[in-house]
């Protein structure tokens, strides 16, 4: 029943989900991302308190030391003031981005992808947008926010009326122990929200990866067409590999005969050459094979009585490194002439590869 009505009822497979994520479509915890915001806040404002206090102390005492003097010592001591500035903040906000970032990369990893960049129409029709703002779906999602906002700042008001007494010591301290106590208690405090959305981030991450695979969902039907696409696909494949397979064997069959050698791995690759001095200016990897086919290069050499010699190094590399049609590269031109000088000599040709009688 639920087939004929079209439901979706079956969990997505993983080309849905890697397709939906090409497109843009992921898991998003806003509630994560607000955590990591505020945990590289936190880290931020410690780090200006650790380093950037003296710093911008030493700076602010300089510039006024210099601003005592005329227009342009003013002028180079509002530089300078800015220059301290922002040796101290650009730092700290790098450090800030980095850490977004990396909320970001932790939530859905690293697969850029630009079909979410491009511009939609469909977005920018306002009843839509009001629909989905003032819709059912807005008002549970404006709820719930406003729901968190509270908890936190519930917390952040029992932390800091557990710590009053301390609030009362800050109006009572001078200045910079003071500041120092005031600095402490916004670290708890801020410690103390980190904690409770630690929490909510976890719950929101779990719940969107829930309602992403749910919203990914696919009927029966989808699910067997995707199905019979794919082993399409690679019956396809299959089909192209045998084609260039039966092509590799038939041009081995019409070219290994005319090879002057076969020099193998001597098991897994098998390479035939053919010089024709006068013809071809160097030698030719006229044929190759790996595995099977080099078992059915070396029979055809067999049976044609074109000489195979075992040398693994070279056999290797030309299998490697030249296509078949393609010249031998200079880089083996050694082996290669030492190979057929070889087999030259066991046939009775001359060095240009003319056997001694046709010489004469």
């Amino acid at each position: 029943m639920a087939e004929e009505l079209g439901e979706k009822t079956e969990e997505p497979t993983a080309h849905r989900m890697n397709k939906a994520r090409d497109e843009g479509q992921v898991a998003w915890s806003k509630d994560f991302a607000s955590f990591v915001v505020l945990f590289s806040g936190t880290v931020a404002l410690m780090l200006l308190a650790i380093f950037g206090t003296g710093l911008l102390k030493d700076w602010l005492a300089f510039g006024l030391n210099r601003a005592t003097g005329g227009f342009d010592d003013g002028l180079r001591s509002f530089r300078d003031a800015g220059l301290g500035f922002a040796l101290v903040v650009f730092p700290v906000a790098g450090l800030v981005t980095l850490l977004a970032a990396a909320g970001g990369f932790l939530q859905v990893g690293f697969r850029p992808t630009t079909k979410t960049i491009g511009f939609k129409p469909e977005k920018l029709n306002p009843v839509k947008g009001l629909q989905r703002i003032l819709g059912p779906e807005g008002f549970v999602r404006g709820a719930l926010d406003s729901g968190k906002v509270m908890l936190l700042l519930l917390v952040a008001g029992a932390h800091l009326a557990w710590r009053q007494d301390a609030i009362r010591s800050v109006l009572q301290l001078e200045i910079k122990p003071g500041m120092v106590l005031a600095f402490q208690l916004l670290m708890e405090t801020a410690a103390a929200m980190l904690l409770m959305l630690v929490l909510l981030a976890g719950i929101d991450f779990v719940w969107q990866r829930k309602q992403h695979r749910k919203k990914l969902r696919m009927t029966k039907k989808e699910v067997r067409d995707e199905s019979k696409e794919l082993q399409g696909d690679v019956q396809m494949k299959s089909r192209r590999q045998q084609f260039h397979r039966q092509l590799a064997r038939q041009r081995i069959e019409s070219e290994v005969p005319l090879a002057d050698v076969v020099v193998t791995n001597p098991t897994h690759f098998s390479v035939a050459l053919r010089y024709e001095p006068g013809r071809t200016d160097v030698p030719v990897v006229c044929a190759k094979g790996a595995d099977d086919l080099a078992f059915r290069i070396r029979r055809l050499a067999l049976e044609h009585d074109v000489p195979v010699l075992e040398r693994p190094p070279l056999a290797r590399a030309l299998w490697r490194e030249v296509a078949v049609g393609d010249p031998v590269p200079v880089t083996h031109f050694e082996a290669v002439a030492e190979v057929l000088a070889y087999v030259w000599k066991l046939q009775g040709r001359d060095l240009t590869g003319v056997r001694g009688a046709e010489a004469r």
